[in-house]
C-alpha cells in the first residue's frame, strides 16, 4: 500500500513538475529574445559593435600604456625573498 502511494506521488510529481519548468522556460525565453525590447537590445549592441570597430588604434599611444608585471618585494623579518627592485626614477 505504501509503496503504491509513493509510485502515485512520483507520477504526479513527474507530470506537473516538467511541464511546469518546461512552461516557464519557454516564457524565459520568449521575454529575452523574442520581444521588441529584445530587438532594440540587439541593434544597440550592434552600433556600438560598429563604432568600437571603426576606432583606429595608435601604436604610440600603445607604447606608452605597456602592461608590464609589478615587481613585487616580500620580506619576513631580517630576510628578504625575491629580488629588490627600486622605482624607475622620472626626469
Amino acid at each position: 500500500m505504501f509503496t503504491k502511494s509513493v509510485e502515485i506521488f512520483l507520477y504526479m510529481f513527474a507530470y506537473s513538475f516538467w511541464p511546469f519548468t518546461f512552461i516557464v522556460l519557454l516564457m524565459y525565453l520568449r521575454g529575452k529574445y523574442f520581444t521588441e525590447i529584445a530587438r532594440e537590445r540587439t541593434k544597440k549592441e550592434k552600433k556600438i559593435r560598429a563604432v568600437q570597430d571603426d576606432i583606429p588604434i595608435d601604436p604610440q599611444l600603445m607604447n606608452d600604456f605597456s602592461f608590464r608585471t609589478p615587481k613585487i618585494e616580500t620580506s619576513f623579518g631580517d630576510r628578504r625573498i625575491g629580488e629588490v627592485h627600486e622605482h624607475e626614477k622620472k626626469d
